[in-house]
């Protein structure tokens, strides 16, 4: 987003969101120290990663935030401790339903990654971060995804620019994590019209940087594009959304048996009751009449 914190962008990323409805969302590069989870929708269960202070200047960088649909059941948020995934990372584990009536736990990691992970880069938390990020992919023994701002891609295709050290470090991410990348299943993708960050100082396309990757494990379906529709417009960034769709199989007896779904699901606000008017009691009795609906 480079950068959340006037209530204009704000604005527009809230009406992208309410337009396409999606299960969760990313958003990337908060660059504030602001709390977001009461100015985002409301439908959905807020998580962040605080952006990390500049060292100079009161500035902030990074920062991750994520979007849970209420309709989602969720199990945890994730604790990281690796240095290197401060401001970068955030996990939140939830579960997905089966046509069973039960459901198993999938992990869903929003990243910003460093753009210049590389060995000449004097910052050592910023050359361990694709190892950490596997380890910890490595550990999830479930089905995860990976979606944000990866600065990275998988050919040179993708990139106006060269950033080889990004490209060697992030394939062999998709190696070691045994982890399938979204945007290899599309063929004809075209860094001049599939472009996600706009390139500087080019007349035109941009970089294929943005991206969903996925676990193999239990990866049955997924698919992936620009959202390049009029309603996805939001100014003052450089960066156009991608939207993804993944489907999993339910996990075998080898990873463990599915879980049976509360009948409560979990909320994360205080509730706040309000007594209705006489007026609504007698629209609720009506309705109770003519539709048969219970009347709590």
């Amino acid at each position: 987003m480079n950068g959340l914190g006037g209530p204009g962008k704000i604005s527009h990323v809230n009406s992208v969101i309410s337009q396409r409805n999606p299960h969760a969302f990313v958003i990337t590069e908060t660059k504030t120290n602001e709390k977001l989870s009461a100015k985002l929708p409301r439908e959905y269960n807020i998580f962040e990663e605080d952006a990390v202070p500049q060292s100079h200047g009161k500035a902030h960088k990074w920062g991750v935030a994520v979007g849970i649909r209420k309709d989602v059941q969720i199990s945890q948020r994730v604790q990281l401790t690796q240095a290197s995934l401060k401001g970068r990372v955030l996990a939140v584990d939830v579960i997905l339903p089966t046509d069973t009536g039960r459901g198993f736990v999938h992990r869903l990691i929003g990243v910003y990654a460093p753009w210049d992970p590389g060995i000449n880069n004097a910052d050592p938390n910023a050359r361990e971060f694709w190892g950490h990020l596997t380890a910890f992919c490595n550990g999830t023994l479930k089905s995860w995804s990976v979606s944000g701002d990866l600065n990275a891609t998988v050919v040179s295709s993708e990139q106006a620019a060269d950033k080889s050290d990004a490209r060697v470090q992030f394939r062999r991410f998709l190696k070691d994590a045994k982890a399938h990348d979204l945007w290899s299943d599309v063929p004809d993708r075209n860094r001049l019209i599939s472009w996600t960050s706009k390139a500087r100082g080019s007349g035109g396309g941009g970089n294929i940087i943005d991206r969903i990757v996925s676990s193999k494990s239990l990866l049955v379906d997924s698919e992936i594009g620009v959202a390049d529709r009029y309603t996805d417009f939001v100014p003052s960034t450089d960066h156009r959304a991608v939207v993804g769709k993944l489907v999993y199989a339910p996990p075998s007896s080898s990873y463990g048996n599915c879980m049976a779904l509360p009948e409560v699901t979990q909320v994360f606000n205080q509730p706040r009751i309000k007594y209705p008017l006489k007026s609504e009691r007698l629209v609720l009795a009506k309705l109770d009449y003519d539709y048969g609906f219970s009347v709590l």
